[in-house]
């Protein structure tokens, strides 16, 4: 494969192999057919064309070329997007970053923002008395429930747990440690 350019993708410049024998063949389209049975406009094709798709010698491309050739320019678009192109653009995208960075500290420092550990200690706070009330059920409320011979009985002697949990979960640091 040749290159037309620095920035263009790779052509086709060598001839291609006969198949061999019970090889599958991928078919050949010209830019009509390519427009015509792919629903493509005509100025798209042709703008491929123009950009350097591999049509061969008798002015036909499979579909497979053509896909390799947009992988390859797609390709050569995002590694011109991520390379910086000189030391202005890198100078700019440092400088962003480093506005970003005092951005956050200031966050940081007027409250804002909250370290995810202080977070996560919060929520420890929070649900150690819910693990306490959970963690007691067996003991407690076993006797409540043995001898019920329906469900709805069971279920009637529950509901002052479940209201218990719930109230638990609602309030929070507020002192919800010495309710047990």
């Amino acid at each position: 494969m040749a290159r037309n350019s620095a920035s263009s993708p790779p052509t086709r410049t060598a001839k291609p192999r006969r198949p061999r024998k019970g090889e599958r063949v991928a078919p050949r389209y010209t830019a009509a057919e390519l427009a015509r049975q792919f629903g493509y406009a005509d100025p798209t094709v042709s703008e491929w064309r123009k950009n350097g798709a591999p049509f061969g010698a008798d002015n036909r491309i499979s579909l497979d070329e053509l896909w390799r050739w947009d992988r390859a320019v797609t390709r050569a678009q995002a590694a011109a997007k991520a390379a910086p192109t000189d030391v202005a653009d890198a100078t700019r995208r440092k400088l962003m970053a480093e506005a970003e960075l005092a951005e956050h500290k200031l966050a940081v420092a007027r409250g804002e923002v909250v370290p995810a550990v202080q977070v996560e200690a919060a929520w420890a706070r929070h649900l150690a008395p819910l693990r306490a009330k959970i963690s007691a059920i067996p003991g407690k409320w076993a006797r409540s429930l043995v001898g019920k011979a329906k469900p709805n009985q069971a279920q009637a002697a529950l509901v002052p747990l479940v209201q218990e949990l719930l109230a638990v979960l609602s309030a929070g640091d507020s002192g919800a440690e010495g309710a047990a």
